[in-house]
């Protein structure tokens, strides 16, 4: 009988949860010098606090992200492939109006109670502004993805006829211009950050997940060890190897992170936090930086212990996204008509 390897919308926020977590990892503990309060680490690697080489491993997050974007856009549409624009302008008026509810939760408390810091000090009119449409990233760093997200939805319709047509050709485009980007390292644009969220788009078409799934369901070994085993090679891997930069690195294995990390989780009972976490994902990336950084860092860390530290901010920002769901639930339910749902843990994820 034939089995369906594809990933499932369940296996989806499961891996975003993986992913989120991982970010909240690369931010609490890869950038010391961001931090005004000392935790107390659970091991070591390489001479170093092993917290800070997972905090570092963590950055695959943005590669997880984007394969998962472009995998679940391109299946989401390829049955129904009519009014891809409208498609894409629904999608991107979601992400904004949740991204403005987190704005106007947090942004005026920062400038009222912290605007003699150096985010905030030479605030005018105009950065507000750049800000509320994600031009500038100048109140929250963290953000500067968004405006490349918003780029990827917009060029959407282009690249899925694209690949449509011929795959093979597109995505050797999108690795050209991703290597002009790598060449001048530029690895901060949406020329360098299109390629995982195409390379996404190259598995669902081909449907390459459900042939590696199979690969890896056939080992005989295969277990929780073994999955372990093949995660810790992976983080090495990217830890040591001097051939690329590293989040060139992540885009390669980020698909491979994907798929033994779900196997992990769903041997260790684990599916279902995790697909929670990945519900949440985008409030959780929206708002953990300003719990770790700028507003609330003493009470993050006040646990002390790191994994304490890391349970703390997962809960503190999971309570947010919860006041933050209300929120458009309530835009919902006043504002707009039965058939312009906001909630956005929706959006982005119809595999």
């Amino acid at each position: 009988m034939h089995h369906d390897k594809e990933l499932k919308l369940v296996e989806t926020n499961i891996a975003k949860g993986i992913a989120v977590v991982l970010l909240l990892i690369h931010h609490l503990f890869a950038f010391p010098d961001r931090l005004k309060y000392d935790y107390v680490s659970l091991f070591s690697l390489f001479h170093e606090r092993g917290e800070f080489y997972l905090g570092h491993f963590g950055q695959i997050a943005i590669s997880i992200f984007l394969f998962l974007s472009g995998y679940g856009l391109y299946k989401s549409n390829v049955q129904n492939p009519q009014h891809l624009m409208q498609k894409s302008f629904t999608r991107l008026s979601k992400i904004m109006i949740n991204y403005w509810v987190v704005f106007l939760l947090f942004i005026p408390v920062g400038l009222y109670f912290f605007g003699t810091s150096d985010r905030f000090q030479h605030n005018s009119i105009m950065d507000f502004l750049r800000n509320f449409i994600a031009l500038s990233s100048s109140y929250n760093g963290e953000w500067w993805f968004l405006y490349d997200y918003i780029l990827l939805l917009l060029i959407f319709p282009v690249t899925f006829q694209a690949f449509q047509r011929n795959a093979w050709v597109t995505l050797l485009i999108a690795g050209l211009v991703f290597y002009n980007s790598y060449s001048q390292g530029n690895y901060y644009s949406i020329m360098y950050w299109q390629l995982p969220f195409m390379i996404g788009l190259f598995f669902a078409k081909y449907k390459l997940y459900s042939w590696m799934s199979k690969i890896y369901d056939s080992i005989i070994f295969n277990n929780i060890l073994f999955d372990v085993i093949v995660l810790v090679l992976l983080f090495r891997f990217r830890t040591t190897s001097q051939w690329f930069e590293k989040t060139t690195i992540d885009m390669i294995i980020a698909p491979i992170v994907i798929l033994v990390s779900i196997h992990l989780m769903n041997k260790l009972k684990l599916t279902k936090p995790f697909a929670y976490l990945g519900k949440n994902s985008m409030n959780i990336w929206l708002t953990h930086t300003f719990f770790c950084y700028y507003y609330f860092q003493s009470i993050v860390f006040f646990p002390k212990i790191s994994i304490l530290i890391l349970l703390w901010l997962i809960l503190l920002t999971v309570l947010t996204s919860i006041i933050v769901n209300s929120i458009i639930s309530l835009i919902n339910s006043k504002v707009y008509t039965e058939n312009m749902d906001l909630n956005p843990n929706q959006v982005g994820s119809q595999v």
